[in-house]
């Protein structure tokens, strides 16, 4: 299940996205860092240009056997076939292109969370009522606004409605796909072995219809393995 940077920002009905792999990043940083020494030998003895010749070809060495890859559409197929909406439309392997619907998002960022175990935050806050690692059955979808100075705080179905960002209805729609995906993910990792704890999501709307518009990704859950936790990295692996 690997992550992979999916750049949102470009307008139009319908988006054809490069999509870099997280091996291909780390493989031209990896790279600058070969080249950076050259650089350095170089600029020593006053051939700069040289030096920075050196760097460039190392890096885009490194990004070539890091390899520019998609995003494994299976996970959007297999989300597709559940009746989940989603900003994918199609990819195409061999140009490196994902399509995408142009999603918007609700406010200035909504986060979706589902828990299915009580930890973290949860506890946090909870802590005197719940015990850490407690099974919360059947999932608890709660919803935060991003942002960073406030410390993402957290706001119900019928805030949203208040404050005009998402009617009742689409609310219900986007905790129903929210529980509807974190089953299919956790039934996916349990497959191997490991345990989902909780995950987040990013969904927004395209025509009035909310579909989530961010990938899956290992480093938006908390996943254990034994009873210990799994790095993120391990995931994308």
């Amino acid at each position: 299940m690997g992550t992979h940077l999916i750049p949102r920002e470009v307008e139009g009905e319908g988006r054809i996205l490069i999509i870099f792999s997280s091996k291909g990043f780390i493989g031209t940083l990896i790279g600058i860092g070969i080249g950076a020494i050259f650089y350095s030998i170089f600029e020593t003895i006053g051939a700069v240009a040289i030096g920075w010749i050196f760097l460039i070809l190392f890096a885009l060495a490194g990004f070539v056997i890091g390899q520019v890859k998609l995003p494994t559409s299976n996970s959007f197929e297999l989300l597709k076939k559940a009746g989940i909406k989603t900003h994918y439309v199609s990819a195409n392997i061999e140009d490196s292109t994902m399509e995408v619907l142009p999603g918007k998002v609700f406010g200035h960022g909504l986060e979706v969370i589902c828990r299915l175990v009580a930890t973290g935050s949860f506890i946090r806050r909870y802590g005197e009522y719940i015990a850490d690692g407690t099974v919360l059955e059947g999932g608890y979808v709660e919803c935060t606004f991003k942002n960073d100075a406030l410390g993402d705080p957290l706001v119900t179905g019928e805030g949203l409605a208040a404050l005009g960002i998402m009617t009742p209805a689409m609310f219900e729609s986007m905790k129903e796909q929210t529980l509807k995906i974190t089953k299919i993910v956790a039934d996916d990792l349990k497959s191997i072995g490991l345990d989902l704890w909780d995950i987040k999501f990013e969904f927004g709307y395209n025509n009035d219809e909310v579909i989530l518009i961010d990938e899956i990704a290992s480093g938006n859950m908390r996943v254990y393995k034994d009873g210990k936790i799994v790095d993120p990295v391990e995931l994308t692996k």
